[in-house]
C-alpha cells in the first residue's frame, strides 16, 4: 500500500527514538553526605584520641599500687607515663588522678574485699542494709550454680522481699 504525503508529515512531527537511559540528568540525592565524601581529600592523619578519660577498675589501681610499691624512686609523672604506654593495654590517667587516689589508697583496698565483684567496681558501693545484700548474693550464687539466668528486676523485688522478711524500716529501704 502507498504511503501518503499525510503519512510522511506525521513522521516529522514524531519524536525520534530515545538512545539514553533518560531524558534528564540525574542529580546528587540532597541531605547527609557520604561518609567517604569526595569532597574531601584523602588523608593519612590519624583520628585524636578520645578528650574524655575512662575510669579505672579498683583492681587496675591496685595494679598501680603494686607497680608504685615496686617503684620507689619513680615520679607521679613517670608511673602515668609508664601505664600510657604499657603493653598489656594502656592505662589513661592523669597525675592529679593518682595523687588523689594515692590519698584513697586504703579505702580502695577496703572496696576490693568488701564485696564479691569488689575488684570489678569503678566506685563505691552505698549498702544500706548488708543482710539484705548477703541475702542477693547468696540468691545470685544459687542461680549461678542452678546455670539459671536472672535480671536486674527479679532482684530488685527479691531485695524488696529480703527487706520485708528481714524487718528492715522503711527509711533505711532503697
Amino acid at each position: 500500500m502507498p504511503r501518503d504525503d499525510s503519512d510522511a508529515a506525521d513522521a516529522e512531527k514524531r519524536r525520534k527514538v530515545r538512545t539514553s537511559h533518560a531524558p534528564y540528568n540525574i542529580t546528587k540525592k540532597v541531605g547527609r553526605p557520604p561518609k567517604g565524601d569526595a569532597s574531601r581529600p584523602k588523608t593519612s592523619a590519624i583520628p585524636a584520641a578520645k578528650s574524655t578519660r575512662e575510669q579505672l577498675t579498683t583492681s587496675d589501681w591496685l595494679l598501680v599500687y603494686a607497680f608504685r610499691d615496686a617503684n620507689p624512686g619513680f615520679t607521679q609523672m613517670k608511673i602515668v607515663d609508664h601505664f600510657k604506654k604499657r603493653p598489656e593495654g594502656a592505662l589513661i590517667f592523669s597525675q592529679a588522678t593518682l595523687a588523689r587516689k594515692l590519698k584513697e589508697r586504703e579505702a580502695v583496698e577496703a572496696r576490693a574485699v568488701a564485696t564479691p565483684n569488689g575488684m570489678s567496681l569503678k566506685r563505691d558501693r552505698v549498702v544500706t542494709s548488708p543482710l539484705v545484700e548477703k541475702a542477693l548474693v547468696k540468691l545470685i550464687r544459687q542461680f549461678e550454680e542452678r546455670g539459671d539466668h536472672y535480671t536486674g528486676d527479679m532482684l530488685s523485688v527479691a531485695r524488696g522481699n529480703f527487706e520485708k522478711q528481714l524487718n528492715i524500716p522503711e527509711e533505711q529501704r532503697l
